[in-house]
């Protein structure tokens, strides 16, 4: 009943809307396209080329198409879908097979090929054994047909990995950040339903590049993301002015992160599986426009893998050939990795004659629910990042404006070894500091050419453990950037 009810309430709401007026119905079409021309400089030996975040010689990426489509019936339903390009492959994975041993089906079969044989050889090599008591010569029959099962069985479990679980196709198309509709009952009280951004936060929300200053978003937000991009579930929403000032929030309930990609949201198997959160912000009428907020959010992310059992009924003794019994197969779904995560973070924004400061901090902490520590408590990772914005905009004409802009970030992680399922435990850094200066020209209003430079200082972790070993500095760690991108808003 609870997987059922977001469609419930976008059924609600559009019977809600052909129940009501329809005189201030709009449909609009808008969005936004950017490309990049972005040439890099580091040390031949970085691991990060592996990864695919150094990249050899001059690149040009086709980075964003982003089109919305927006629908508004009437004054009190809204529907928003976001339809964009994927840059990033969506992998779909396949099940693997483990074959098992039925092992009384497996003697059945052996048994009844195997006794006159054995019968055979048996009065070839004991002279007299078909005059010992039936009882004794069923003994001994029984004996060697049961050590051959056994033997079969053995085989079975030593080949028992018949076929892993792999990725198949991957797919470059489109994505859905956003697809949700909004039942606006009033400015304090406002409910969505549908996949949705994740109002954390500044930079989550506004991260189009037509809305942002640099070509470069935080790390924070994209390469390790201390919130979920987006999620499937419902939002409330709403906004209640105090004074010249205005207080706005959003609380949700969803399916949480994914594992394999932000777009994916997980399929929770009990009450436990589900996140919520909340998000806080009042906007202050000082200076030009003062803003404060703050996010929480907690959801556990599962990491599964899932098996088809396949019992061997029988096993051809002389071509040793077994056969199979599909009926009988058992699908199993097997944890991996199991953790909770809990996600904290505050925001400002202050404006004042031209000049823009904007700055976050977010923290993660990932608990290992499958491992615990001598006390009982869950083994844990922890992401700390934080960044400084700062830009200051000049009209140089009617129809062109340059903003000149730097920023700072940092993001450090400890305990990654605490919980594999990250994919961080062998990760050669312990975290990475990132310079960018740059300048952003607004030409006619819709575009914007950006020029910038951005230097990853990473923080090597030195370590030797088994057949691994790291000896990485943090020079040799060290990437710069120099890109230009150009953006237009359609």
């Amino acid at each position: 009943m609870i997987s059922k009810l977001p469609v419930l309430l976008v059924s609600g709401a559009l019977a809600l809307a052909s129940a009501t007026r329809a005189d201030d119905a709009t449909f609009k079409a808008y969005g936004f396209a950017d490309a990049e021309l972005l040439k890099q400089s580091y040390n031949a030996d970085n691991f990060l080329v592996g990864y695919g975040y150094a990249t050899p010689g001059m690149q040009a990426y086709l980075d964003h198409v982003n089109t919305y489509l927006d629908w508004k019936p009437n004054t009190n339903v809204r529907v928003l879908a976001e339809i964009a390009f994927n840059p990033n492959p969506v992998p779909s994975n396949g099940s693997g097979t483990i074959l098992t041993a039925d092992s009384s089906a497996l003697y059945t079969s052996i048994y009844n090929q195997a006794r006159p044989l054995v019968v055979q050889e048996l009065n070839q090599l004991v002279p007299g054994f078909s005059s010992y008591p039936p009882a004794i010569q069923e003994h001994v029959i029984d004996s060697i047909i049961a050590g051959q099962t056994s033997q079969a069985i053995a085989g079975i479990k030593a080949n028992a990995l018949q076929g892993n679980p792999s990725t198949g196709s991957k797919d470059h198309s489109i994505y859905l950040p956003r697809v949700h509709a909004d039942l606006l009952l009033n400015d304090a009280l406002n409910v969505r339903v549908g996949k949705f951004i994740t109002p954390s936060g500044i930079w989550n929300v506004d991260h189009g590049s037509p809305t942002i200053l640099t070509i470069k978003q935080p790390y924070e937000t994209s390469f390790i993301p201390i919130f979920p991009e987006s999620q499937t579930g419902v939002q409330l929403f709403g906004h209640m002015p105090y004074g010249d000032h205005d207080f706005s929030y959003a609380g949700w309930i969803t399916t949480g992160r994914g594992t394999n990609d932000a777009d994916f949201g997980q399929t929770p198997r009990n009450l436990d599986d589900w996140a919520f959160g909340a998000h806080l912000q009042t906007d202050l009428d000082l200076l030009d426009g003062v803003r404060l907020g703050g996010t929480v959010h907690t959801g556990t992310i599962r990491q599964s893998y899932e098996w088809d059992y396949v019992p061997v009924t029988s096993i051809d003794i002389s071509s040793q050939i077994p056969t199979t019994d599909l009926a009988g197969s058992d699908n199993v779904l097997a944890d991996s990795a199991y953790m909770r995560e809990w996600s904290y973070g505050l925001d400002t924004k202050w404006n004042w004659n031209h000049f823009l400061v904007q700055a976050e901090w977010n923290h993660r902490q990932v608990l290992n629910l499958m491992r615990q520590n001598k006390s009982g408590n869950p083994f844990q990772t922890n992401f700390n990042a934080w960044y400084v914005l700062l830009g200051r905009q000049f009209s140089l004409t009617s129809s062109l404006d340059a903003t000149p802009y730097t920023m700072y970030e940092q993001l450090a992680w400890d305990g990654t070894d605490n919980n594999p399922g990250l994919g961080y435990a062998l990760v050669p850094i312990s975290g990475f500091g990132t310079w960018i200066a740059g300048v952003n020209l607004g030409i006619y209003n819709r575009v914007h050419l950006k020029l910038e430079y951005s230097h990853v200082n990473l923080y090597a972790k030195n370590f030797a453990s088994g057949e691994v070993a790291n000896t990485y500095t943090d020079h040799d760690l060290a990437v710069d950037s120099y890109a230009a991108q150009f953006s237009v808003a359609f």
